[in-house]
């Protein structure tokens, strides 16, 4: 085993193993129940739906899970900063948790009321049982490069060498996978490392722990300096119709609180809404969630944000994708057929938010 760090060969048997046993914790989550989240941000305590007086307001507890914070938080959480959610009778409590299957056995254990995820592992787990819906999508778009250690020029450079990512199934990995096997690659023929989320990422291939791997554009300018790095391609024009982020929900939290589950996306869409009109602030925000201290390189993010279209302010979950990434997980062998699109999703809360609120077109970036 290299020195350099941790390692696993994912052969493609190992692959399907991983994932397969994944998929079997998160429906052992759902068979579980609650068990009780470690929030990082906001959120007075109390037993999830109890009410508290606020003035003349009844405001509601309602827990959410979110990545580890990146750039693109500051879009996710501008409602929180500015009380939007407040204002919809919500007393919101965000956590931070790196693994989006982790996430997702949070939401099926009944500790998270809602949260946000790259949507790759809800697929498998819906196929196999799992009682969860996807109800939006504000950050559809791929914001991420395929990063390289210098020497790399190609992706079949790779092959026998180490790529960053996070455990399998985890967005990170299945977009390394999905790129591969868009290129017509075997993904079994290179060393993916489980290093974290995407500044881990990041840092193993600046360290030279790995030898690539998929993070944000947050760090593009970063590596156009860096000797040690480089950008090899944009992951959104290889993967055009890659579903990466969404919302999901328990389908007991559809049943039992629906009129709070329309204010807290009502909440969101304005959030979204309001960062998109306001660069200033919600860069100012970003720096704050992340810890990143170069406000023209993070001023130059929010421009990438915006030209590329990553976010949707009316968080569509477009049918095309729904279908792509079932697909893909067919392909990778983490769930065996594509089921109905209608198990997965639930369009009717994003629906009637629109209604009230109206369509939104971003300002041009």
């Amino acid at each position: 085993m290299d020195s350099r760090g941790q390692r696993r060969r994912l052969a493609r048997r190992g692959f399907l193993q991983l994932t397969a046993g994944a998929t079997v914790g998160l429906l052992a989550a759902c068979a579980r129940g609650p068990a009780g989240g470690q929030p990082v941000n906001g959120g007075a305590p109390g037993a999830a739906g109890q009410p508290s007086a606020q003035g003349a307001r009844e405001v509601v507890r309602w827990r959410h899970a979110d990545v580890s914070p990146l750039f693109e938080s500051a879009f996710r959480y501008m409602a929180h900063e500015k009380g939007f959610d407040r204002d919809e009778g919500l007393d919101v409590e965000i956590s931070h948790i790196a693994s989006g299957t982790t996430i997702l056995k949070g939401v099926l254990a009944g500790e998270y009321d809602s949260a946000e995820l790259g949507t790759s592992p809800v697929y498998p787990a819906v196929a196999q049982g799992a009682p969860v819906k996807l109800v939006a999508s504000f950050m559809p778009g791929l914001f991420y490069y395929f990063y390289t250690r210098p020497d790399i020029h190609d992706l079949p450079d790779l092959y026998g060498r180490s790529v960053g990512s996070g455990e399998p199934g985890a967005l990170l990995h299945q977009l390394a996978v999905a790129l591969f096997l868009a290129r017509g690659l075997d993904p079994s023929r290179v060393e993916f490392v489980n290093v974290g989320g995407s500044p881990a990422v990041y840092r193993a291939i600046v360290s030279g722990k790995v030898d690539a791997g998929v993070s944000g554009v947050e760090f593009y300018r970063d590596a156009e300096r860096n000797p040690d790095v480089k950008p090899l391609l944009v992951m959104h024009e290889a993967l055009p119709r890659y579903l990466r982020f969404g919302m999901i929900v328990h389908d007991r939290v559809i049943r039992e609180r629906p009129e709070q589950l329309k204010a807290f996306l009502r909440a969101w869409t304005h959030g979204h809404r309001y960062a998109l009109e306001h660069k200033a602030e919600t860069v100012a925000l970003a720096a704050k969630i992340t810890g990143l201290d170069n406000m023209d390189d993070l001023s130059w993010t929010y421009d990438w944000y915006l030209r590329n279209k990553v976010v949707d302010p009316n968080g569509r979950l477009p049918p095309e994708s729904i279908q792509y990434m079932q697909e893909l997980s067919v392909a990778t062998g983490a769930q065996a057929s594509v089921v109905p699109e209608e198990k997965i999703v639930d369009r009717r809360f994003m629906e009637q938010v629109l209604a009230q609120l109206g369509e939104y077109t971003a300002p041009a970036g």
